[in-house]
């Protein structure tokens, strides 16, 4: 996947807290794809400095704890390991983030998606020009809870060319009526065409706060890798050795 980011004027309001948190596997566990996270925290505190970096390396590290489990398999678990950790955080006192915090988890690789969200943050799909909520697929009835904060989650299958948008809720708004339908309709996606769209509307850009993110799936250019260097005299020199054998073959007749 091919990830855009775009902040628009988040040091704005110092109550709210906007972070963006990506992680990809090592080689071991490729197969267990990329990891994407959106999360916003209103009526933010200076005591709860830290909450979306630990919350977010809490998923991570749960995530790529096992080689041998799938992708859906480990992110259940890793959002199991997010409520326990807000848990114990709201057992020691710390209950600011409860009713505050919207946030959207996203893992894709090998043409799966998994996500899941709680508050506010939108999940939408465009695929063939068409534009789908997937956050109404993630049953939110238990945000804010200190046991499920992370109530559900889903999946699904991803084709080439679809589009994964997150953005928080207010700037949806904001993009809703005539920025986003020419993202949809991008043809070429790529940060200056994002960039283009984005400065036809310079003036209404001074009054949009949040961020934006688009991530693309696109076919990869198959490179041939070698598992060494080949140094170009060798190299000169088997040509030089081929074409004579050529041309011994070709005067022999």
């Amino acid at each position: 996947m091919q990830v855009f980011e775009y902040k628009f004027n988040t040091n704005i309001d110092k109550d709210i807290k906007l972070k963006i948190f990506s992680f990809r596997p090592d080689s071991s566990k490729l197969h267990l794809g990329e990891i994407l996270i959106l999360a916003e925290e209103i009526n933010y505190l200076p005591t709860d400095q830290n909450l979306l970096e630990n919350l977010a390396e809490t998923i991570k590290e749960e995530f790529y704890s096992d080689r041998n489990r799938s992708s859906e398999i480990a992110f259940k678990e890793s959002l199991k390991k997010a409520n326990l950790f807000l848990s114990e955080r709201s057992k020691s006192g710390d209950v600011n983030w409860l009713g505050n915090l919207n946030i959207a988890v996203l893992n894709f690789g090998n043409f799966l998606l998994n996500y899941t969200k709680a508050g506010t943050i939108r999940i939408l799909l465009s695929r063939s020009d068409e534009l789908k909520d997937l956050g109404q697929d993630i049953d939110n009835h238990g945000m804010g809870s200190t046991i499920r904060f992370f109530s559900n989650m889903s999946s699904g299958r991803l084709v080439l060319n679809d589009k994964i948008i997150l953005c928080t809720q207010q700037l949806f708004e904001q993009l809703y009526d005539d920025v986003l339908p020419e993202i949809i309709y991008l043809n070429q996606v790529n940060d200056k065409n994002i960039k283009n769209i984005f400065s036809k509307y310079r003036n209404d850009s001074k009054n949009w706060s949040g961020i934006f993110i688009l991530s693309f799936l696109k076919r990869k250019k198959i490179q041939f890798v070698f598992p060494f260097r080949i140094n170009k005299l060798i190299v000169l020199i088997i040509l030089l050795i081929l074409s004579l054998l050529i041309a011994f073959f070709i005067f022999k007749r």
